[in-house]
């Protein structure tokens, strides 16, 4: 959302709370305790300035106003990921994002029936009165995607509690989620549903039988789709049989990599820069429907390359693997980030934080469903007794 002269309100928000907890006097035990993220943005900060320096010296396509913006919103994602993960109320976390989950799905799903039934959907559950910062275009293709921005947006909320709710035995809820991956058509999404579906039957030693069951009611659930709902599977088999990888995200970006000099390939040429120097080469990428893009797309982990080189690549592999290991990561939430580090561009938003901060919560999140049915088995005792 929009409030005026382009600042947004979850700007607002995350300075709000950076301030409360400046208040409450915070910052230095959260420093203390996420002295691994505070080492990544130190060494970011330190890239990035020997590689402004560098390029806005040595070229001409390089914007130290765009520099400047950039470096603003880094640190305030890194502020942000710093103190809120250290000042966290896990059981408020999880039902809190299990009931705007609830509403997106829900909302996701009634979009789409009105898709398939009336040929048009309500697009507008956004604040009244708020400009949506929102492609538009995205409409064309008939994928519903609740109050997000875009389907990819609502799929990235919605698997990390699609995942808890697999780990809580909350299957009523893991449906709904999974339904409202499936029916905004990210294929993202889709894949990432049926890995960490298959990663949790793996780890919890699923009995056969009840392999034998899920594969069961899997055909009944593709077949009812199928039979009443077919262009949402064929809307997501289409995507996927025409992903070329020389083109998409995943791969096509590295093509870029021929404009870098050797110190580029150490340093990179900053966040957000790609499409000045694409436009510097005289390469100037359009959409399908004819709009320029600043080609900035590519996924989290090229991009990295492309805006830190080796360096930042290689420190932030070893971040993503400190975490693993300091956290102990469920591997679940670890399908989650990677997934969406190598589909989406989602450096330093707040796409990212949501994620990553998966990884640092993991044992809490499955302590405290553990703690939750202890506590109902000692409930269930006492009023047996």
């Amino acid at each position: 959302y929009e409030l005026s002269n382009g600042i947004s309100l979850n700007w607002i928000i995350v300075f709000l709370m950076l301030i409360a907890n400046f208040i409450a006097n915070t910052y230095t035990y959260s420093f203390q305790l996420r002295r691994n993220e505070l080492k990544w943005f130190v060494t970011i900060t330190i890239i990035g300035f020997i590689s402004a320096v560098y390029n806005s010296i040595s070229t001409s396509f390089y914007d130290i106003t765009l520099f400047v913006n950039n470096y603003i919103a880094i640190m305030v994602f890194f502020f942000a990921y710093i103190i809120f993960t250290a000042n966290c109320n896990f059981k408020v976390l999880v039902y809190g994002l299990y009931v705007v989950g609830i509403a997106a799905a829900s909302i996701c799903l009634y979009q789409r029936f009105m898709l398939i039934f009336t040929g048009t959907y309500i697009q507008d559950f956004f604040i009244p009165g708020l400009v949506v910062n929102r492609d538009l275009d995205t409409f064309d293709f008939s994928r519903a995607s609740a109050f997000f921005t875009e389907p990819a947006h609502l799929s990235i909320y919605l698997l990390p509690i699609f995942y808890i709710s697999l780990k809580r035995y909350n299957f009523t809820l893991s449906v709904l989620f999974a339904l409202g991956i499936l029916f905004s058509g990210s294929t993202t999404g889709l894949i990432l549903t049926a890995i960490l579906l298959i990663a949790f039957m793996v780890t919890r030693g699923v009995a056969k039988w009840k392999l034998i069951l899920l594969a069961i009611l899997f055909a009944i659930g593709y077949y009812f789709v199928n039979q009443f709902f077919s262009e949402v599977l064929l809307s997501n088999i289409e995507k996927l049989n025409n992903t070329d990888m020389q083109e998409n995200r995943f791969l096509g970006p590295l093509a870029y990599l021929g404009f870098f000099d050797l110190f580029q390939w150490i340093t990179g040429i900053g966040l957000n820069q790609l499409g000045e120097l694409l436009n510097y080469h005289g390469v100037h990428l359009y959409t399908d429907w004819g709009k320029e893009v600043n080609a900035a797309y590519a996924n989290a982990v090229i991009y990295m390359l492309i805006s830190y080189g080796l360096w930042g690549l290689l420190y932030f592999i070893r971040y993503l693997f400190r975490t693993i290991k300091t956290y102990k990561s469920d591997i679940g939430f670890i399908i989650i980030a990677l997934g969406v580090l190598l589909s989406d561009q989602v450096l330093f938003n707040r796409n990212l934080l949501y994620v990553l901060m998966f990884l640092i919560f993991s044992n809490n999140i499955i302590n405290l469903n553990k703690r939750e049915n202890d506590e109902n088995t000692l409930y269930n005792r006492s009023t047996a007794v």
